[in-house]
């Protein structure tokens, strides 16, 4: 899930997420957050499993498994 950067910045990522988390109603939620992510979901009170590495068209980005319960 992205927000389009001429978006960000008014909140429409963290009523989604909210918003998710409230339908779904689970006792954990999980993640594969980007670096640029991260930070937002630590807001949202995810916390940090590991680092991974995912490939994409041949670049090696990093990546955060990240989990809220």
């Amino acid at each position: 899930m992205y927000v389009h950067y001429a978006h960000q910045g008014r909140g429409i990522a963290r009523s989604l997420v909210r918003t998710l988390e409230e339908q779904v109603a689970a006792n954990r939620y999980q993640t594969y957050a980007s670096i640029t992510a991260r930070p937002f979901f630590e807001r949202e009170g995810y916390r940090l499993i590991r680092e991974t590495v995912v490939e994409r068209a041949g670049v090696n980005l990093l990546n955060f498994e990240m989990q809220k319960n």
